[in-house]
């Protein structure tokens, strides 16, 4: 039976709307501030978060992560602290441009990041393992820094999709099938390096 003693309790959320979210835009490592929904939308997870226990807040560097982490902290009254290895998956030539432009310019790099995600990446951008590994390196290190409360992490899209697949023990094959929309929060507990899906009664509460 598996040792939970050791366990540390995750919240990955992901970043509130953006002018780029909502026009379909590749967004990587653009800086690309909150939009006014996106604003509330971060308003919102800080009211709906407080009567959590946090014990931090971590996020990534870009904005938008940024700006929607800050309010979760303030209302928690706990510590904001940055990690690029929460950074978006850098989609590289494709940055600002939407599916179908890219389609039209790259349609056989984007066939493959489609239909075989585990082994395409963008023109100039990262792989899907690659922001896997240095998510994973982050998670190793927060395993070895024992919470006593929630550790919520601000991140993004890919990011986020590939924590799902670690919790349910899935391939990158169904990365597709993973839907992470903005503002969402995903529960999950660390324990002995592996992800695993939260309790149902934190899943409801979230």
């Amino acid at each position: 039976m598996l040792d939970t003693s050791a366990a540390i309790n995750l919240l990955f959320v992901r970043h509130g709307a953006t002018d780029w979210t909502r026009t379909g835009r590749y967004q990587g490592r653009q800086d690309t501030a909150l939009s006014p929904e996106g604003e509330a939308e971060a308003a919102g997870l800080a009211r709906s978060l407080a009567g959590m226990p946090i014990a931090t807040v971590i996020s990534s560097p870009l904005r938008r992560a940024r700006d929607t982490a800050g309010p979760i902290a303030a209302a928690a009254a706990v510590p904001l602290a940055l990690d690029s290895r929460l950074v978006e998956l850098a989609y590289g030539q494709w940055e600002g441009w939407t599916q179908s432009g890219i389609k039209r310019h790259w349609p056989e790099a984007l066939r493959l990041w489609k239909h075989a995600p585990g082994e395409g990446r963008p023109p100039g951008g990262e792989s899907l393992a690659e922001v896997s590994a240095r998510l994973n390196d982050l998670l190793d290190c927060l395993q070895q820094q024992p919470s006593d409360g929630y550790v919520v992490l601000v991140t993004h899209d890919v990011v986020i999709r590939l924590a799902l697949l670690a919790m349910q023990e899935a391939c990158l094959a169904a990365f597709r099938a993973m839907r992470v929309p903005p503002a969402s929060v995903h529960a999950a507990c660390l324990c002995h390096g592996r992800l695993f899906p939260a309790n149902k009664e934190l899943a409801a509460h979230v």
